[in-house]
């Protein structure tokens, strides 16, 4: 697969009894997964995009093999593996840094831990009974294997280790409102959530103390992700906007902020920062950022020799 024509970021609060996965270059479906009886959601891809893990309205979590694995009669791609993962609908889920293991969140407050290169659906791991109201969002570490985050509409943003013995949380965070998404920045020092209007920094060094809060937005904030190798920070909400974020400058600062024509689902966005998918109701958006031409880094080359040249679009 070529990572720069197809969505393998196209992975947080899917819903839908149809999985695609898109041509950015066409806008349309590359491949199909199918056989859904109910809503999925989730979709979430491996770091390293062969795997692709999705929940369902049943409790139900399929791995699907992304790249080799051959289409069926009806011309979709089959699971390579169904896990009975939770007795209540599953929204999120997340791979460990590794990707070996799958965390499993369940809307009955329970998370399970999956080797996926076990056969039997035994979980290697369970926290039961850890949240009092449904899991809608999950994070993990991109420097340890053991460490990720959980949100919740009961408020609560948890930190986990895996190792911990036991059923506690290393910490936990009140958003004061249902928490709709959750990051874990890079470097395992800040988590972020998103509720109500609210986006959220944590500093979970010190403890989980409340680090800052942006009031952007004017309805409930939907969805976040990084952009520009986690210096940038996109928000998107259902007052039809996106707002894009300064992460390295100390201020959080507004930078950018545009309008969509219809409520903001989900969001994501590229490694190179190419392309932004943004989910709508009833409506995707793909969007390619165009390259500077030859004439704008010419003139870039100039200026930055004080040639005293001047572009203007």
């Amino acid at each position: 697969m070529d990572e720069t024509k197809e969505i393998h970021f196209l992975n947080k609060n899917l819903a839908s009894f149809q999985l695609a996965v898109y041509d950015t270059t066409i806008c349309e479906p590359l491949t199909t997964y199918g056989r859904f009886k109910q809503a999925v959601y989730g979709a979430r891809f491996r770091r390293d995009g062969k795997l692709l893990a999705v929940g369902d309205e049943e409790g139900k979590v399929r791995l699907f093999n992304v790249r080799k694995q051959a289409a069926s009669s009806d011309g979709k791609k089959a699971p390579l593996r169904i896990f009975k993962a939770h007795e209540s609908a599953v929204h999120t889920v997340v791979f460990t840094r590794s990707g070996r293991t799958l965390i499993t969140m369940g809307d009955e407050g329970c998370i399970k831990l999956w080797d996926i290169t076990e056969t039997k659906s035994i979980p290697l791991k369970v926290f039961s009974d850890v949240h009092s109201d449904h899991i809608r969002c999950c994070d993990a570490s991109t420097l340890s294997d053991h460490l990720f985050v959980s949100g919740s509409y009961d408020h609560t943003a948890k930190v986990w280790n895996t190792e911990t013995e036991g059923n506690q949380a290393l910490m936990s965070m009140d958003h004061g409102s249902p928490i709709e998404q959750i990051l874990l920045l890079p470097g395992d020092a800040f988590v972020v959530t998103a509720g109500g209007q609210l986006i959220k920094f944590w500093n979970v060094a010190s403890g989980g103390v409340l680090h800052h809060t942006l009031h952007h937005h004017h309805k409930t904030v939907t969805s976040l992700c990084l952009a520009s190798k986690g210096t940038r920070l996109l928000s998107g909400g259902l007052d039809k906007r996106v707002n894009v974020f300064s992460l390295d400058s100390g201020d959080y600062r507004l930078l950018y902020s545009f309008s969509l024509p219809a409520q903001v689902l989900t969001l994501s966005i590229s490694s190179n920062d190419k392309f932004i998918a943004i989910g709508m109701v009833n409506l995707l958006q793909i969007s390619m950022r165009n390259e500077p031409g030859k004439l704008e880094e010419s003139l870039k080359a100039a200026q930055a020799e004080n040639a005293g040249l001047e572009y203007h679009k």
